[in-house]
């Protein structure tokens, strides 16, 4: 999935009305290095703003799921699990 996912920073109007990039190069492969580390990690994150409203009984059948986190990043970008079926196709990541 990961080969599959493009990104783009979301261009905001500047003061002169034209629309501009303000995220630098350097935050950019941040944002990109860290995002697809944590998509190669195992299950759910342990973390506690997801441990407070996540049970362990929710979390427990994935805690080994190599797939989880992926599937997840899918649902909250396209809306369901499934990877585009033509594997050209591009997972366009818009941010900020």
């Amino acid at each position: 999935m990961i080969d599959q996912l493009a990104f783009e920073v979301t261009l905001v109007p500047g003061p002169s009305g034209d629309d501009i990039d303000v995220v630098d190069v350097d935050t950019e492969n941040a944002f990109i290095l860290k995002l697809t580390h944590y998509l190669q990690g195992k299950g759910p994150p342990i973390h506690p703003l997801i441990t407070e409203y996540v049970s362990e009984d929710d979390r427990m059948p994935s805690a080994d799921s190599t797939i989880f986190r992926c599937e997840q990043l899918l649902l909250t970008l396209c809306g369901n699990c499934c990877l585009p079926s033509d594997a050209a196709e591009k997972i366009t990541v818009h941010y900020l």
